[in-house]
C-alpha cells in the first residue's frame, strides 16, 4: 500500500486537532473514541483481513489488513471530528447550525425548526445516556444482560421525570463566514486528491 493512501487519514487528524483541544489533553478524545469503537474497529480489520479476498486463507492477507486498518482509521477520524464538532458548540449554536443547514428543505414542507430542535435534544439525551453505567454485581448472566439492555431506558426515563423541561432559544441564523467555507473546501480537496 502506498503512503499516499494514508494521506486522507493524516489530513483528517490534522484538521481535527486544529479544530480545538480537549481540556483533558489532545489524546484524551482519541483514546475515549477508540475505546468506545473498539469492537467496530476490530470487526472492520477482521472483515478486511479474512473476507475481502476471493479465496479463504487461514492467515490474513497483508494488503487486506492494511486496507482494513486504513478504513478503521478513517472511521476513527470521522468519530473524532463529530465529537469535536458537537462537543465544542453550545446547544443553541448547534441548533442554529442545523437549522441553517436544513433550511432549504423547508421548500418541500419539512418543519426545519422542529427538526433542528429535536435533533439537538436527542444529542443532549445521548450525552446523558453516555453517563449511564451498568450495575456491577452478582446475578446470572442473563439478568446482567437484561439489566444492560433495559438499564439505559430506565435511567433516561427516571432522569426525564425528575428534570425540568429544557428550554432552547434559537439565535438568529447567519451563514458561515467565507473563511469557514475556504477551510471546508481545502479539506474536501485534500481528501479528494489524497
Amino acid at each position: 500500500m502506498a503512503a499516499g493512501d494514508w494521506a486522507a487519514v493524516v489530513v483528517g487528524l490534522v484538521v481535527v486537532f486544529m479544530a480545538g483541544s480537549d481540556p483533558a489533553g489532545p489524546l484524551a478524545g482519541v483514546l475515549h473514541s477508540a475505546r468506545r469503537l473498539r469492537w467496530l474497529l476490530l470487526s472492520i480489520a477482521v472483515f478486511y483481513g479474512w473476507f475481502s479476498t476471493a479465496t479463504f486463507h487461514w492467515l490474513p492477507d497483508a494488503a487486506a489488513l492494511s486496507e482494513g486498518a486504513r478504513r478503521a482509521a478513517i472511521l476513527l477520524v470521522m468519530a473524532l471530528g463529530a465529537r469535536r464538532l458537537l462537543g465544542g458548540l453550545a446547544r443553541e449554536r448547534t441548533a442554529a447550525a442545523l437549522l441553517w443547514l436544513v433550511a432549504p428543505l423547508a421548500r418541500i414542507g419539512l418543519p426545519v425548526q422542529r427538526f433542528a430542535v429535536r435533533l439537538v435534544l436527542v444529542f443532549d439525551r445521548l450525552a446523558v445516556l453516555g453517563a449511564w453505567r451498568p450495575p456491577r454485581g452478582g446475578g446470572s448472566r442473563w439478568r446482567r444482560i437484561a439489566a444492560a439492555v433495559a438499564g439505559p431506558l430506565d435511567y433516561a426515563l427516571k432522569r426525564a421525570e425528575n428534570e425540568p423541561l429544557p428550554e432552547l432559544t434559537l439565535p438568529s441564523m447567519s451563514p458561515p463566514p467565507a473563511r469557514d467555507w475556504l477551510v471546508a473546501c481545502a479539506v474536501a480537496a485534500a481528501l479528494w486528491l489524497g
